[in-house]
């Protein structure tokens, strides 16, 4: 993922899972993606259904915008579940005005196992609204087993 040339775009349903490069000795996720404030990490479009991430450490994104500024790390408008898990983002940052979701903006079914969030920054004059998680809520189920600091 080259964050010097935006998000990386999911459009179909997929499943991401870096599990098996876990690193026991340092308790950390196999993989990590450093977006170097340059660009958030991943975007869902609304042609993907089900969406896994697994075991992957996701840090420093960033997303700015005039207007419905939405997810530092993760904007999903997936009609399916968005699953993260075994992972992390951390050191996030939202700029502009009618922000949602510091670190994840999601319209979709969500489900967190041992996820971390932290660090979340959100920058705005006018509606600033969750530095963490923001999710839409249309009548389906938020299950979380996780930390959020």
């Amino acid at each position: 993922i080259d964050a010097e040339q935006g998000a990386f775009v999911i459009r179909s349903s997929v499943a991401i899972n870096a599990d098996s490069l876990y690193n026991s000795y340092q308790d950390v996720p196999g993989i990590t993606i450093d977006a170097q404030k340059l660009s958030r990490i991943f975007r869902i479009t609304s042609d993907a259904e089900d969406v896994t991430i697994s075991g992957i450490k996701m840090v420093n994104g960033s997303y700015a915008a005039g207007t419905d500024a939405h997810g530092g790390a993760i904007y999903a408008e997936n009609t399916g579940t968005l699953f993260l898990a075994n992972g992390s983002i951390s050191g996030t940052t939202l700029i502009g005005e009618n922000a949602y979701g510091g670190a994840v903006y999601t319209e979709s079914n969500l489900q967190l196992d041992a996820f971390e969030i932290t660090g979340a920054k959100v920058m705005a004059d006018t509606g600033k609204h969750c530095l963490g998680l923001y999710r839409i809520v249309r009548r389906r189920s938020l299950r979380r087993r996780g930390r959020f600091a």
